[in-house]
């Protein structure tokens, strides 16, 4: 694999005072938990004109839900499932912590939200939120949900968008909180006075890497449980790479692979594909005797989070089809397209 030449911006999201606004101090406006919140979340700053709503997606997920403390301020409590190995219980508790022990609280929420079959499922709306700590996560629209660590550890979401790879270390954020903005376009917050606010945008801010000549791989395996056959039987897959932004493929080509006996075979495609492209395989032939279980057409995404090998898997099946009568031959060729002629 290539090694990728990288440009590193600064990986801070939210600060733990951006994020957490007014804990502990008196405001002007007597706190109403029952109010609906909204929630808006820019994925990068503005200097970041690639990152669009159209490409990236951000899901908030809510990991403790929030009461009044009996003296004018918050109390949370973590939701079902979620452990933080910080106090949480209340504002005062929570102001006391600093940006590190914040990063610390939002990955003990990542790592459940994140994690297989999470009883937490993000909010479909996040104009009508209510009360509560949420966790921001930021990733790639048309790739989806690519997890990773950064060098530090740290649970960290990814999107392939142009030249760049982009990183998001998952947030929380309070709501409601005495700063309408928050980020690195937002205002300083100033966390001494200030109405409570129920209408609030949020900044995050990625680290970027540049993709420039970072290739991965490619494997195709096909599994065939049952080979019935008084010949040998040939699987051809047709592979189409395209990345955002060019009209033509990057890579297209076609594969085989041959069996005179049932088991597995994997067609490997090396250094070849480049990273970000958007990949589809599709079987485009099985012989009449075999028949691919589920889809004959797999669409994924040659992401950093592969480990620079992505792999798709065909399953056929056996058809107990006899023929009788005249035979036919079958002729396969490829010209602009697969063709079968029978004969």
């Amino acid at each position: 694999m290539k090694l990728k030449k990288a440009i590193i911006l600064p990986a801070i999201m939210l600060a733990a005072a951006l994020l957490f606004a007014g804990a502990g101090t008196a405001k002007a406006e007597t706190l109403d938990l029952k109010k609906t919140i909204s929630l808006k979340v820019n994925p990068g700053p503005a200097s970041m004109t690639e990152l669009t709503a159209d490409n990236v997606t951000v899901a908030v997920y809510k990991v403790a839900d929030a009461k009044e403390d009996g003296a004018g301020g918050i109390a949370f409590t973590a939701s079902s499932g979620v452990t933080f190995s910080k106090p949480v219980d209340t504002y005062e508790a929570m102001q006391a912590l600093d940006n590190a022990a914040w990063q610390t609280l939002a990955q003990d929420a990542a790592k459940v939200v994140l994690g297989e079959s999470s009883p937490i499922k993000a909010e479909a709306d996040m104009t009508k939120l209510s009360s509560g700590l949420y966790l921001v996560v930021a990733y790639g629209t048309s790739s989806g949900l690519v997890t990773g660590t950064d060098a530090n550890g740290n649970l960290t979401t990814s999107a392939v968008i142009g030249d760049y790879t982009y990183s998001w270390l998952p947030s929380l954020v309070a709501l409601p909180t005495t700063v309408a903005e928050m980020g690195p376009d937002g205002e300083t917050p100033n966390t001494s006075t200030g109405d409570w606010q129920y209408s609030i945008t949020a900044t995050l801010k990625p680290s970027a890497v540049e993709n420039a000549d970072e290739f991965g791989d490619l494997y195709i395996t096909k599994v065939l449980p049952i080979y019935e056959s008084t010949s040998e039987v040939t699987f051809v897959f047709s592979i189409v790479a395209t990345v955002e932004g060019q009209e033509e493929p990057v890579y297209d080509d076609v594969c085989s692979l041959t069996f005179d006996s049932n088991g597995q075979k994997t067609y490997r495609i090396l250094d070849k594909i480049p990273v970000g492209a958007k990949v589809t395989v599709t079987e485009v032939y099985a012989g009449t005797r075999y028949q691919v279980d589920g889809t004959a057409v797999q669409t994924v995404t040659m992401n950093p989070g592969n480990n620079g090998v992505l792999e798709v898997t065909f399953r056929n099946r056996y058809l107990p089809i006899h023929h009788h009568g005249n035979g036919i031959l079958n002729e396969f060729s490829y010209d602009n397209g697969w063709h079968l002629t029978q004969n």
